[in-house]
């Protein structure tokens, strides 16, 4: 389903000469939280995290869970970057956020890749391969971050 979204999403930006942004959100301490207080939390986080990030984003966005603790995210209709970046920042701002599960404080951050269509790829695939590799860029330099593909 995402893909099929992206796809026209892809499509509308050609038409108007706008991008897309694609997002790849890993979390950062999820496997702490899953280990310490157990599954039932990490799914706890999962569904907070998607409230947040679908909170965050435009109705005209899309948001997904891809697998994990992954998130993918499509920005339609950008025409620039600072947006995405404002967008990147407050995604990072709102999954710090602390969640309660019974009783326990859960923390978790956020590390994000962005790739841009039509500038870094023309499918969804060579774009989240893109963005995933930024995202581990910023694992190895921090993590609680974001990056654009370069």
């Amino acid at each position: 389903y995402f893909v099929d979204i992206v796809d026209s999403m892809f499509q509308r930006a050609a038409l108007n000469k706008k991008q897309v942004a694609i997002m790849f959100i890993d979390l950062d301490g999820f496997k702490a939280v899953n280990d310490t207080l157990g599954h039932d939390a990490g799914d706890m986080i999962l569904k907070a995290v998607g409230v947040r990030l679908t909170t965050i984003v435009r109705a005209s966005d899309t948001v997904a869970r891809i697998g994990g603790d992954e998130f993918a995210i499509a920005l339609g209709d950008i025409t620039e970057i600072k947006h995405v970046e404002q967008i990147a920042k407050t995604i990072i701002q709102e999954i710090n956020q602390p969640c309660e599960y019974k009783g326990d404080i859960c923390h978790v951050g956020a590390s994000i890749g962005i790739s841009l269509y039509p500038d870094h790829g023309q499918d969804i695939e060579e774009l989240l391969t893109k963005a995933d590799k930024s995202m581990y860029e910023i694992k190895k330099t921090g993590k609680n971050n974001y990056a654009i593909f370069s």
